[in-house]
């Protein structure tokens, strides 16, 4: 039963990723990652980790008894990955850190920002503008989505 799971979630991550169906490419977690790596960095990302589950239930159902090559093979496929998605977008373990280390004026200036954001449309719409604002400019701070979402809806676009 779990070598069927791990199959299926390994052919949804492949699928999923080569033909981009819309609940899956934008979905929530999916967006998250996109925000980090990029479109292709995200594509190498769940290529590998669908890759790497498929290859565990085939090397299972073969008899694959030694689990160092397994290792190995897991391993070098992280690198690929990690590599693929450094080269396609300038991704780096640093941007994926939860903690950004804003100081407080950065804090201040964002609230401020999300203040005024709040009293022109609702929080879900707000949140929407600026989710889409990230998906067409990546790696920017928040205040400047704030900025940007703030300056269209005051020009009415």
């Amino acid at each position: 039963m779990c070598i069927a799971g791990m199959c299926c979630i390994g052919l949804f991550l492949v699928v999923g990723t080569w033909f981009k169906p819309s609940f899956f490419w934008n979905s929530s977690q999916c967006l998250k990652v996109r925000h980090r790596l990029g479109n292709r960095g995200t594509q190498a990302f769940y290529y590998g980790l669908g890759g790497i589950l498929l290859f565990i239930v085939i090397a299972y159902l073969t008899g694959f008894n030694s689990i160092k090559e397994l290792v190995i093979f897991a391993m070098i496929a992280l690198i690929f990955i990690y590599f693929f998605a450094k080269k396609s977008n300038g991704f780096s373990f640093k941007s994926l850190s939860l903690s950004q280390g804003k100081t407080v004026k950065d804090k201040w200036k964002c609230a401020n920002l999300r203040r005024e954001l709040d009293r022109r449309v609702s929080a879900t719409t707000a949140e929407r503008l600026v989710e889409h604002e990230r998906f067409k400019y990546p790696n920017k701070p928040e205040s400047w989505y704030l900025d940007k979402v703030i300056y269209d809806l005051k020009r009415g676009r």
